[in-house]
């Protein structure tokens, strides 16, 4: 039996997604009844705080019959609520249909202008990691158009850790080598091996050793060489399509660093094995490694599926991050200079999105010297500002910690303007805006002092 997959857009509280009916199976029906009365959910395990992925509750209809009631938040994916029988797909809560054709959000390019931060901080590394999930656990969702987009992501993300390591130079330390010698002693001797050996005339002067060099050769950069290797036999087989083009362009780059590296068949536990190890000069390790592990065991999840059938695996990406990370880079891209635009800036376990110290205003620009900035993944503020209190007491309580108005005092803010009201700005999607941040575009928020939003346009194909 073909598995029903319902599709669904992200935040949303549908009434029903899926009623049962003359042509439902057995097997599905059984599997409903089981449920019914009862609420399931599906938890993005590398959320901070945030409400499940998915949730659904299954109500009987009739007799004998079903009704499964599906909610859903800021995360995008694919994911079974009966293994096998009945899965969902949530999708960008911006896609449209109009004259034009269907217009979905741009994931992918979203992810790609994110990392193209031209001042990226090292410690944003360590939450890339957590931007998405994929669960090989679990068995593969027939979406036939998901799945390449998934490894494209991967692939993205995978490869500007990348970047920035080879940047920086590969890891060295120090790496055992097995090695056969004539007539001399290098390292520790290897006495079975050497014995094998005296079975041969020719090599009865052998002695072979185990010593210990110095170099890149590491089972570390052995993993990171083996996802590189999967990637590139991935975009030969897009035969060079669209954004994949120029994935293979940055990895064949890439691999170029890895040329000393021994080519070495690493398993998937083996790299979440090395993933472990922490090295304060070398954080983005961790995170590669991480990734690393994803796409080797991508691979053998790939090659268990029939070749008839494009199937995805059980994902969810986290889009209220995605967002967050693209609205940095597009403030980084404005205002450039070190230090103008603070991410994550923690006070009392607070975490404002954005501290902007910009100094002294441009010419032209109506975005003040100094403001806190907070991105949210929520369209319906291009509508009104209804249902948005809640957000902006959150913001506006930002404004008031002592240890943000201590941070811009650092920053170049007089001692006398800390007793004036610090602006805030709320950053919100909007289609119908630019995908550059305009000042001209800033207004201010009825019944609020120094309380401004902005939309930002998201990318569509």
């Amino acid at each position: 039996m073909t598995a029903e997959v319902v599709a669904l857009r992200e935040h949303s509280s549908e009434d029903v997604v899926y009623r049962t009916g003359p042509g439902t199976s057995e097997a599905l029906r059984e599997a409903l009844r089981g449920l019914c009365g009862k609420t399931a959910e599906k938890r993005y395990a590398c959320g901070r705080g945030d409400p499940a992925a998915l949730s659904w509750r299954v109500e009987p209809c009739g007799e004998g019959e079903f009704d499964v009631r599906v909610d859903t938040s800021f995360f995008v994916g694919a994911d079974w609520i009966v293994p096998g029988y009945l899965a969902v797909c949530v999708v960008p809560k911006l896609d449209r249909v109009g004259s034009a054709g269907e217009r979905r959000a741009d994931t992918l390019r979203m992810l790609r202008d994110a990392l193209a931060d031209p001042d990226p901080d090292p410690e944003r590394f360590s939450e890339l990691a957590g931007l998405f999930e994929i669960h090989f656990d679990r068995p593969a969702v027939p979406l036939r158009d998901e799945a390449e987009d998934l490894g494209l992501f991967l692939a993205a993300l995978y490869l500007a850790c990348l970047a920035k390591i080879v940047k920086k130079g590969l890891k060295k330390h120090f790496y055992p080598v097995d090695e056969a010698f004539c007539r001399k002693i290098k390292g520790r001797i290897l006495f079975p091996a050497t014995l094998a050996r005296r079975s041969s005339p020719r090599l009865a002067d052998r002695i072979e050793c185990r010593h210990q060099e110095f170099g890149v050769d590491t089972a570390e950069n052995q993993a990171l060489k083996r996802a590189l290797r999967i990637l590139s036999t991935s975009f030969l087989r897009m035969e060079g399509r669209g954004a994949a083009k120029d994935l293979a362009a940055e990895t064949l780059r890439i691999l170029r660093y890895f040329e000393t590296v021994s080519d070495v068949s690493v398993r998937a536990v083996e790299a979440a094995r090395l993933s472990k190890k922490t090295n304060p000069v070398y954080r983005e390790y961790v995170t590669a490694l991480k990734l690393a592990e994803k796409i080797i065991r991508g691979e053998s999840f790939g090659s268990q599926r029939e070749v008839a059938e494009k199937t995805v695996p059980a994902h969810w990406i986290d889009m209220s991050k995605l967002f967050e990370l693209y609205v940095l880079a597009k403030l980084r891209k404005k205002f450039r200079g070190e230090g103008r635009i603070h991410y994550q800036y923690c006070v009392r376990r607070q975490y404002p999105d954005f501290l902007c110290a910009l100094g002294e205003k441009a010419d032209g620009t109506k975005f003040p010297p100094y403001f806190v900035a907070d991105a949210k993944y929520k369209p319906r503020y291009a509508e009104g500002n209804v249902n948005q209190v809640d957000d902006d007491r959150q913001l506006a309580g930002y404004a008031r910690l002592k240890g943000v108005l201590d941070h811009f005092e650092t920053r170049g803010r007089s001692r006398e303007d800390r007793l004036q009201m610090l602006p805030c700005v709320l950053i919100y999607p909007d289609q119908s805006e630019s995908e550059e941040l305009s000042s001209e575009r800033l207004r201010e928020i009825d019944g609020w002092e120094e309380y401004y939003k902005i939309g930002l346009r998201l990318p569509e194909r």
